[in-house]
């Protein structure tokens, strides 16, 4: 006879039954993890063309401002794992992964030849830049042919990463760690394009990438951790801008780019982005 309190047969029951335990011990293991990382823009969104503006020669400010989403190089230098039950523990194997990012940027012209640059993206160091066109018309005379460029950029800044804390079953207090990660940037790009009319510019971005980087893990009650070192970066990137007659744009960028981390870590892998933005 089916039992009207538990319509299931007894394997079912116990299915069930190990199904809440499973669950219910999943929930007590749980952990909190901090990662100390931070990423390394893949795209970089930048045409072999400057502005073409002078600005002591106009009565408004004339540049460039965009965003837009594309691949990134997260390199993650350690780990902080905070069980509920167990020990924490730091894990200090360093990784390198693929991921995404949301990045921005502003380009003002000095002279035609000239422009300045401030780039930003999600989870990296800013960095302010500065591009030299050395072949070709510039984006305001929009004439067909080759045009390129030498682009320079320098950055820095600290990341806080937040921290942590563990606690036993009869709440002493065992491990808190806070995370913060300093940086110094470099980075260089020669860019040769080819305009094929006033709307459609399409160009290749080769750049080297360099990060320095000071980190440390810091406890009130344990030994702290520093995890210091430089991670390179450089590849070469496809573009296509497309810019209509109202001064709003398009560009779409597709390359290979190879990251590495001291002599430990190293991946190269394809990426791709997709940025929005208006000259003015």
């Amino acid at each position: 006879m089916k039992n009207l309190l538990w319509p299931v047969d007894m394997d079912s029951k116990n299915i069930l039954i190990n199904f809440f335990l499973i669950l219910t011990l999943t929930s007590f293991t749980s952990c909190t993890v901090i990662d100390v990382d931070y990423h390394m823009p893949m795209m970089k969104f930048d045409t072999s063309e400057t502005t073409g503006n002078h600005i002591l020669e106009k009565s408004k400010v004339t540049g460039i401002v965009r965003a837009g989403t594309g691949s990134s190089h997260k390199i993650t230098l350690a780990e902080v794992v905070d069980p509920i039950i167990f020990n924490e523990s730091v894990n200090e194997n360093s990784t390198i992964d693929a991921r995404a990012h949301i990045s921005a940027s502003a380009a003002l012209g000095i002279i035609p030849k000239l422009d300045i640059s401030y780039n930003m993206a999600v989870d990296s160091p800013s960095n302010f830049g500065v591009k030299f066109q050395f072949l070709g018309a510039t984006e305001s005379e929009a004439k067909k042919g080759w045009s390129g460029s030498l682009v320079g950029k320098v950055g820095g800044g600290e990341k806080d990463e937040g921290n942590v804390t563990s606690a036993n079953s009869s709440g002493t207090q065992l491990r808190n760690y806070n995370a913060v990660l300093d940086f110094t940037t470099y980075e260089g790009n020669l860019i040769f394009g080819h305009r094929f009319n006033e709307s459609i510019i399409a160009y290749l971005n080769s750049f080297y990438t360099y990060y320095e980087v000071e980190g440390s893990l810091t406890s009130s009650s344990f030994t702290d951790v520093n995890i210091n070192g430089t991670s390179r970066q450089y590849g070469a990137l496809l573009g296509l801008k497309h810019t209509s007659s109202t001064g709003f744009f398009l560009m779409l960028e597709a390359g290979v780019v190879r990251a590495r981390w001291e002599k430990q870590n190293d991946d190269t892998n394809g990426g791709y982005g997709v940025s929005l933005g208006i000259n003015f």
